[in-house]
């Protein structure tokens, strides 16, 4: 009989995993420093998979998942910690993915971000779009801009999470969190109405659909901070993105909007530490939006924007790839890792070091 689910993520948490996966078939599965390992070798079966994950749903999500075969949700454990979780149906049984979710919010200024980031929490208008893949520390930058936030301004601030993750208590702002499908039905539903509630702040977890980026917009055209997810590898890639979202049509004008409200984006990739025990750090790519930039979304010059961010590295601005050889050449990334992260239009001929 394997092991409680309790006991499973007390063990994550004592391994500093980042991820624990539970698939009928396989092992009990742990993320480590970006890597995949399986300390018991015993195969979990399907009825196991099932009381473990059912055990940490409540009635109510047992029952949305049954009728949906998707789930998205976070719990905690007492003593152990709080965990952002997947449930989902593969091959007709169940499965689950859950992520380790730190009991304190990061200070901003910890996370090995540029200096040039310290400026987001005291921007007060626009919109702020910080992107990449799955796993890559989206989350926890955007809760650690919040917090600073919190800690240094008086603000009405809004998030729109699937799930809430961090969890945001007064300090000096009012803060209400909202969970999709548990508070609200949609992004985009949230969304508008959160333009309702007096917010000098709103965070939504992540723009997914034409109507949350119109919504977000607006949004930041009319005076909110509007702080939103994508999952996009590089800043030229988002932009595309946004506009795409849109028929043919309407692209023009949402150009122009977006160049009108644009202030950074910032895309993230998680590199695995040199060493054994290097863990994780954090490389960037920055575009700082410049009335050049401006320019540049608004007539649809995107191709030109990897050029603005080279040349901008006086305002902050630094590619993925200067990024990656900057913890290459500090010795705190390896060559290889570089390599492995780095994006594939800027090839990886800079990091033959």
């Amino acid at each position: 009989m394997h092991q409680s689910l309790a006991a499973i993520l007390e063990q994550a948490v004592g391994m500093s995993a980042s991820d624990i996966h539970l698939e009928a078939g396989s092992p009990i599965c742990y993320r480590v420093s970006g890597e995949l390992v399986y300390p018991d070798p015993e195969l979990l079966d399907r009825s196991t998979v099932q009381r473990l994950v059912y055990g940490a749903l409540t009635p109510e999500q047992e029952r949305f998942f049954e009728e949906q075969r998707e789930l998205d949700a976070a719990f905690e454990l007492s003593g152990i910690g709080r965990f952002r979780m997947n449930v989902h149906m593969q091959q007709g049984v169940v499965g689950a993915a859950l992520r380790t979710v730190p009991d304190e919010v990061p200070d901003l200024a910890g996370l090995g971000l540029p200096p040039v980031l310290e400026e987001l929490p005291w921007i007060r208008n626009g919109l702020v779009l910080v992107t990449g893949a799955t796993g890559s520390g989206k989350s926890t930058t955007l809760a650690a801009v919040i917090k600073e936030i919190n800690q240094h301004r008086s603000a009405r601030i809004v998030t729109i999470e699937d799930p809430v993750e961090y969890r945001h208590e007064f300090i000096r702002s009012v803060i209400s969190q909202r969970e999709v499908g548990e508070d609200t039905k949609s992004f985009s539903e949230a969304l508008r109405r959160a333009m309702r509630q007096n917010p000098d702040v709103i965070l939504v977890g992540e723009l997914r659909d034409r109507e949350s980026v119109s919504v977000a917009l607006r949004a930041a055209n009319t005076g909110v901070l509007v702080l939103a997810t994508l999952h996009t590898a590089t800043a030229k890639d988002t932009i595309g993105a946004i506009v795409d979202f849109f028929p043919g049509d309407e692209q023009n004008a949402v150009r122009s909007r977006l160049a009108a409200s644009l202030r950074f984006v910032v895309a993230q990739v998680l590199c695995r530490g040199a060493g054994n025990n290097g863990g994780r750090l954090v490389a960037t790519e920055i575009l700082r939006v410049t009335p050049a930039v401006r320019n540049m979304i608004r007539d649809g010059r995107v191709h030109e924007i990897m050029s603005a961010i080279e040349t901008g590295s006086g305002l902050g601005m630094c590619t993925m790839g200067s990024s990656l050889k900057e913890l290459v050449g500090s010795g705190r990334i390896t060559a290889d890792e570089a390599r492995r992260q780095a994006p594939t239009d800027e090839g990886i001929d800079g990091f033959q070091i």
